[in-house]
């Protein structure tokens, strides 16, 4: 869960404030994203459903919003 919260950290210094929070644009699909950090696409699909889940993310499509930095910065041991 920390490498992955680490990379969202990392494409929100680039992402957009938005009203609900930070928008990023995911350039990358989840099998690269997990090439990236070293696991498995199921692995990022279920941790971004668990982020998801605790209101921490919100996914649609292609559009990800950070919707609580800290809790974020929280599993990325920040």
């Amino acid at each position: 869960m920390g490498q992955v919260a680490g990379l969202l950290l990392e494409w929100a210094a680039r992402g957009q404030q938005s009203e609900r929070g930070i928008q990023i644009s995911l350039a990358l699909t989840r099998e690269e994203i997990a090439h990236c950090i070293g696991t498995t696409r199921e692995s990022v699909n279920r941790i971004l459903h668990t982020f998801q889940q605790r209101l921490i993310i919100d996914a649609q499509g292609s559009i990800l919003t950070i919707l609580d930095l800290a809790a974020l910065e929280g599993y990325a041991g920040a």
